[in-house]
């Protein structure tokens, strides 16, 4: 999307290099006419002496053996005495030596825009006569020497777009006859000194862009002088003080990108002569006040980035030389008031985008005809288009995108002759595209996205031959991309994702040569990827994923040397991987995953350097995981699952050290987990489940503290779970169920405060469960089921878990806490713990004291003392035994009868759930599910990577 802005009227108070250049003219004719007629002038021999050793200092070659008064940059008076040395942009490099200061009647140094270094010397401070010192563009360091203060003949400070560090000295109070002071672009810090306010002749401030922190100096109001103040990004706080009232001949204010607040204060209306205000990117708050419409002079007004609330004022009718007006992202509220049409004289760029406006399209502002830029996006706007905009005849960019406008996409728009940028987003428009927008001949850009429109592309865009970005995505359109595309020759954006657009790739498509990104995501694509997609040289990033498109991957791919995404994943793509891939140098994202590729991963893959993401999961590729790889030093994810790769996990993944997420899950991979990827210490993700792993989990394996997730479940691996995963403690996911563990669990999985799923599900684990578990707020997926060997009381801690989804002990010899009814009084009752205390526990008649634990039953073929699992969610919560005495032989029966069996093909994960019902039940009863719908809405599969990507 095109955005537009405008720039500050007074960018920089740097000398324009036109004045510069005449300035210089002037002082060949006035130096030429002191030196008079004849021969050079020459200068004073220690005058020139110094400048000698200027000339080796900066290695300058403008200056011959010979130093006189009519050599480059020297301007001198009769008696050759140097009153100014000008040499702006010859390059020169080196420090500035001390050696000036000889230049004892020195009234301008001007050494801007070439790459001096160092500190500016303290001997610049000996130069008495100085008047204009500018060394604007340079690579000086250091701080500002005090020795300045001693210049009481100065009037120019200059110091801009340097590296210069520390605070701005007190001392520079003392230069009570400076008016320009440049210090913007620097690494100066500290507050803005109080005693700048003895400047009172200063007319040009600049500080900006610098880490100058603390509030707004209120002695600033005596700056009586000042014209320009420009203080924008910095870390300035607090209020803006009343008193910059003061600054009664001030054009041109900037406080932007700051962290003030409070109120804009009243007393801004004394600031008459202000012709530029920008205050954006701070803290704003309260109301605008109406004071503001008294700047009559004010010509752009940038209030945006900010808290300010209510409408605008009626007052900004006074604000009738006004040509920009910007207040997007604030909290604006209501009607736009009726008053702005009293800017229709002047007013040429409007944006109140991400406002609450709440309101109807305002039709008063077709009363603004000079009007250029028009944003009234994200402001919760409604109804149907105003006729009145038609009077927008100067209109070249609209924003309206993410509104709540309805209807249909208004025809008059194609009187909006002018209109290049065209965005209608993210609303509720239905019907057809209108065939009267091919008038507009000027249109580049056209996002028409996330609404209802329906039908076909009309042929008759081809004559939009302007356009660069187009947008359909999220509609209903059909019709399939008519071949008339060919036409939009300057398009260099096209997305119809999830859309109904079906149909093939047309051939067509090759005549799109500045095509740098096209997005055919989930748009119902059949037939082959056609070869003339390799035409479009320019591609950057090419998404042609979750589609029914079949045939091969073309090798022609490999000629689109400047692609930097490539996905078609999710189709029925069939044959090998095109060892041409290998040719793509700026690749960062290839994504083949879930289609039916087929062969063994191609050695040309290593030579894609640049590579962050591999997804080649969900095929049906074999052999070996190719040692090719190992050259891919950037790669971050990688994602070769569910596919028939055998061998070995490499031993060189350890030295992909940007690693972040390796997932190599439902392979044949056989072994050990190599100690080695220890050295991964930026790995967040290991998915290694379903495969034929074997040997212990490596103790190494603790050394990757930024673990998130851990899956190597359904494998042959064996031993305890290594007391090293105690430093894991930023997991999410512990996953190490169906293997052939053993030993205890651990009290350290108590510290994992972040776990959300820990399955540790068909083991060998014994002992009873620690008690820190019941720190795990998290927590929603907790199995321990298929451990016979763990026993004990379940430690009452777990009633915390209150967000825990499912809770599942079946087939150990775990018994009932002793105390289960103090889980009923938790807060949130959905608890899978807590209800399986209600259920399974809490089963004492109202008599019985609190914590009171008849016998457990036998539960059907689980045996004698095994608790059964519950599931639970917020929406359907099982329901309670009876309360009664004991479980009767009926209430048994009905939980027999009751079983839910949900199967959750997640990693191999498998588990059963139950809930209460009053009757048999029947097949509807019978569920496949996937984890993230038992785990909880909010959380991924185990095995799941880059959603919707690879």
């Amino acid at each position: 999307m095109a955005h537009y802005g405008w720039k500050p009227r007074h960018s920089s108070v740097m000398v324009a290099p036109r004045v510069r250049m005449l300035a210089a003219l002037l002082l060949v004719v006035v130096a030429t006419s002191l030196a008079g007629s004849g021969d050079a002038l020459p200068i004073k021999p220690v005058q020139e002496g110094a400048l000698k050793v200027c000339q080796e200092a900066w290695n300058f070659t403008g200056w011959t053996d010979v130093i006189d008064c009519n050599s480059t940059g020297i301007f001198c008076d009769n008696n050759g005495n140097v009153l100014k040395l000008v040499l702006d942009s010859v390059n020169l490099m080196g420090s500035i030596p001390d050696a000036l200061s000889k230049l004892t009647r020195l009234g301008t140094l001007q050494l801007s825009s070439n790459q001096l270094l160092g500190p500016i010397p303290d001997s610049i401070g000996a130069i008495a006569t100085l008047s204009v010192l500018d060394l604007i563009g340079n690579e000086l360091t250091g701080e500002i020497p005090l020795s300045l203060g001693n210049l009481p003949l100065l009037d120019t400070l200059q110091l801009e777009q340097n590296s210069l560090s520390g605070i701005i000295p007190p001392v520079l109070s003392q230069l009570t006859n400076l008016q320009h002071l440049n210090l913007a672009h620097n690494n100066l810090s500290g507050p803005i000194p109080s005693a700048l306010r003895a400047l009172t002749i200063l007319t040009h401030l600049s500080l900006k862009n610098n880490s100058f922190n603390g509030t707004l100096p209120s002695g600033m109001g005596t700056l009586v002088s000042l014209s320009y103040l420009a203080l924008d990004y910095n870390a300035l706080m607090g209020p803006i003080p009343m008193t910059i009232s003061g600054l009664q001949n001030l054009k041109s204010l900037n406080l932007s990108n700051n962290a003030l607040d409070g109120p804009i204060p009243d007393t801004i209306s004394a600031l008459t002569s202000l012709e530029t205000l920008w205050l954006h990117g701070n803290q704003l708050s309260e109301s605008i006040p109406a004071a503001i419409g008294a700047l009559t002079n004010l010509i752009e007004l940038s209030l945006s980035f900010n808290r300010l609330m209510g409408s605008l004022p009626e007052a900004i009718s006074g604000l009738t030389n006004l040509t920009h007006l910007g207040v997007q992202r604030n909290r604006l509220s209501g009607a736009i008031p009726d008053s702005i049409t009293g800017l229709g004289a002047s007013l040429i760029y409007l944006n109140m985008s991400s406002n609450p406006l709440n309101t109807t399209m305002p039709a008063l502002l077709g009363s603004l005809p000079k009007l250029m830029h028009l944003d009234l996006s994200s402001c919760q706007l409604s109804g149907p288009f105003p006729d009145s905009f038609t009077s927008l005849t100067n209109l070249a960019s609209l924003q309206l995108h993410n509104n709540k406008l309805g209807g249909f996409i208004p025809t008059t728009l194609a009187k909006l002759l002018q209109l290049n940028d065209l965005s209608l987003a993210g609303n509720g428009l239905q019907g057809i595209l209108p065939v009267e927008l091919t008038v507009l001949a000027t249109l580049r850009f056209l996002d028409l996205s996330l609404n209802a429109l329906s039908g076909p592309i009309p042929f008759s865009y081809s004559a939009l031959t302007s356009l660069e970005h187009l947008d359909l995505s999220s509609s209903n359109i059909t019709g399939g991309i008519p071949d008339s595309i060919a036409h939009l020759s300057s398009l260099t954006f096209l997305d119809v994702s999830l859309t109904r657009i079906g149909g093939s790739i047309p051939m067509s498509i090759a005549n799109l040569t500045n095509l740098q990104e096209l997005n055919l995501v989930e748009c119902d694509m059949t037939g082959y990827i056609p070869e003339a997609i390799s035409a479009l040289t320019q591609l950057t990033s090419l998404d042609l994923g979750t589609n029914r498109l079949e045939g091969p991957l073309p090798a022609s791919l490999g000629n689109l040397l400047g692609l930097r995404q490539l996905s078609v994943m999710n189709n029925s793509l069939s044959g090998p991987i095109p060892p041409s891939l290998g040719q793509l140098p700026n690749l960062v994202f290839l994504a083949l995953g879930v289609n039916n590729l087929s062969g063994i991963i191609p050695a040309q893959l290593g030579n894609i350097t640049t590579l962050e993401i591999l997804g080649l999961r969900h095929n049906r590729l074999s052999g070996s995981i190719s040692s090719s790889l190992g050259r891919l030093g950037a790669l971050q994810e990688m994602a070769l699952s569910r596919n028939n790769l055998t061998g070995t996990i490499p031993e060189w993944l350890s030295t992909l050290t940007s690693l972040q997420t390796i997932v190599l899950s439902s392979n044949n991979l056989t072994g050990a987990i190599p100690k080695s990827l220890s050295a991964l210490t930026s790995l967040q993700s290991i998915y290694l489940a379903n495969n034929q792993l074997e040997g212990t989990i490596p103790s190494a394996l603790g050394a990757l503290t930024l673990l998130e997730v851990l899956d190597v479940s359904m494998n042959y691996l064996q031993g305890p779970i290594p007391a090293t995963f105690s430093a894991l403690t930023k997991l999410r996911i512990l996953n190490v169920a169906h293997n052939i563990l053993n030993g205890s669990l651990p009290d350290f999985l108590g510290d994992f405060a972040d776990l959300y799923v820990l399955d540790v599900a068909e083991n060998g684990f014994n002992g009873s469960l620690p008690r820190q578990l019941g720190q795990l707020y998290q927590l929603e997926f907790l199995d321990l089921s298929v451990n016979l060997q763990l026993k004990g009381i379940i430690p009452p801690t777990l009633g915390n878990l209150t967000s825990l989804y499912m809770f599942n002990v079946n087939e150990t010899f775990l018994q009932c806490p002793d105390n289960p009814l103090a889980c009923s009084a938790k807060p949130d009752p959905t608890s899978a713990f807590c209800d399986f205390c209600l259920q399974f526990c809490s089963i004492c008649p109202p008599q019985m004291s609190p914590g009171t634990v008849p016998p457990l039953p036998p539960f059907g073929p689980v045996g004698p003392g095994r608790l059964p699992p519950v599931s639970t969610n917020a929406t359907n919560t099982t329901t309670t035994s009876s309360s009664s005495g004991g479980l009767s032989g009926g209430a048994i029966a009905a939980i027999v009868i009751g079983l839910l069996i949900v199967v959750v093909t997640a990693a191999g994960l498998a588990y059963i759930v139950i809930t209460h019902k009053s009757s048999a039940p029947d097949h509807e009863d019978l569920l496949v599910s996937t984890a993230p719908q038992s785990v909880g809405a909010n959380r991924q599969e185990y095995e799941r990577f880059r959603p919707g990507h690879v």
